[in-house]
Formats: C-alpha cells, sequence, structure tokens
C-alpha cells in the first residue's frame, strides 16, 4: 500500500526500521563499538529516536557520533515517508558498497524525470493567460515568455 501524504505516529511505540537497510551497521566512534542499526533503531522509542536524531545531525559537523561499519563515513538518521528509520552517508563518493542515495545531481534527476516531456495543454493555457495579464498592465515593458 503506497502512502500519501504524511503519517502520524504514536510518539510513545517503539521506532521502526526500514526494510533491508543499506548500512546495516555502523560504528559509535566514540567507543569503537559496532551496533546493528535494526537494534539500534527499533530498540528506542519513536519520540527518543527522534530527538536523538536531532544530535546525530547536529553533531556531524564537528564530531560525528556515528560512522558507517564499511567505510567509516559519519552518517546521520534519517525517516523515510512511512516514519521508518535508516543511517544515510553524510556524502556519498562511491567508495562504498552501502550506497545510500543518489550519486545523481538535482540537475540530472530532473532532466530524467522530464525528459522528453512537453508543455500540456493546460500548462500551455496558464502561461497565455498570465501573459496576457501582464501585457494589461503598461507598467511592463517588455514581457519574455519562457520557450520551455
Amino acid at each position: 500500500m503506497a502512502v500519501q501524504g504524511n503519517v502520524t505516529f504514536d510518539p510513545l511505540a517503539f521506532a521502526e526500521p526500514v526494510k533491508d537497510p543499506e548500512i546495516s551497521e555502523i560504528i559509535d566512534l566514540e567507543t569503537g563499538a559496532f551496533v546493528d542499526v535494526v537494534s539500534f533503531i527499533s530498540g528506542r522509542r519513536y519520540d527518543r529516536l527522534i530527538s536523538e536524531r536531532v544530535s546525530i545531525s547536529e553533531s556531524l559537523a564537528n564530531a560525528p557520533r556515528y560512522g558507517c561499519a564499511l567505510c567509516a563515513t559519519p552518517v546521520y538518521l534519517v525517516a523515510s515517508r512511512e516514519k521508518r528509520f535508516f543511517f544515510r552517508h553524510s556524502r556519498e563518493d562511491g567508495s562504498c558498497p552501502s550506497v545510500t542515495r543518489s550519486l545523481l545531481s538535482r540537475d540530472d534527476i530532473k532532466a530524467l524525470k522530464y525528459r522528453g516531456q512537453r508543455e500540456s495543454l493546460a500548462h500551455r493555457v496558464v502561461k497565455e493567460r498570465i501573459v496576457r495579464s501582464l501585457s494589461a498592465d503598461p507598467s511592463n515593458e517588455k514581457i519574455l515568455v519562457e520557450k520551455h
């Protein structure tokens, strides 16, 4: 079942990890202990994990608390739309077999998403209305219309 929008979660319930997380084990960078991610997440109440997530993210810049067990890159805790948690590398450089984000830039993703698509009729009609509206105001001397 696909989840639409935000999901309300009982703050006193135990947090849930994603199924089959890319990073299955992290290292506590202070103690050197290896930590199973599923146990780490599912052993904490949702409200407390949210608080800890903020602390983990804030520590990234100066003294990261956790790293990927495979590559030692600092990691932080994120949640899916379904409020299931997982760890993500702070930077993804391709050196780790655990890939937690796309290597594509935002512009690359947009190009793939909209490749070959034309403006819909509804979009063109709205653009024409905007141009007519702007043209009605004499203070708008030169109106440039977006080409695509």
